[in-house]
């Protein structure tokens, strides 16, 4: 889940934001009965303030935003599937990049008591985001779109002119 908003304003509205796509995952799952926790786990990869998991682990999402002059991108990647996957990969790549994790805190809804499926919370993610923001479900605002992508550019020093 991706939000872009308008800042007139670099500084300031970081937690509030956090807070918000936090709170927006955290309503989605509890309307399938399954509460989350906000907060690092010891061990956890990407470790975040805003790390999502279940009451005792694992960690099944994490929020990160990008500022820029002119807007903001606050985002949320939740793991409904795929957790064996997940933390194989984990253990790769931190191995590989020679840093310590505790894959057995990584983890998706869907590992043990919990049968979702990633089709049904998206649309409910959908749902709840379009509520939330007054937007259509999947709806691309082409022009903010464009907006957003050329102020990305122009803040960036390695994207051709």
């Amino acid at each position: 889940m991706e939000v872009i908003r308008r800042q007139k304003v670099i500084v300031g509205g970081l937690e509030e934001r956090f807070h918000d796509l936090t709170a927006l995952v955290s309503e989605t799952v509890a309307g399938l009965g399954i509460d989350l926790e906000v907060g690092e786990l010891p061990g956890e990869y990407c470790p975040g303030r805003f790390s999502l998991h279940l009451p005792g682990g694992p960690k099944v999402a994490g929020v990160a935003q990008r500022v820029i002059r002119g807007a903001s991108l606050t985002t949320a990647a939740l793991v409904v599937e795929g957790g064996p996957a997940l933390r194989a990969v984990i253990a790769d790549v931190y191995s590989a990049l020679e840093l310590s994790v505790d894959r057995s805190v990584a983890g998706a809804l869907a590992d043990g008591r919990h049968k979702v499926e990633a089709d049904a919370v998206l649309e409910m993610m959908r749902e709840r985001a379009a509520a939330r923001y007054d937007a259509a479900p999947g709806e691309v605002n082409t022009e903010a779109k464009r907006w957003a992508v050329s102020r990305a550019r122009a803040s960036d020093p390695r994207s051709p002119s």
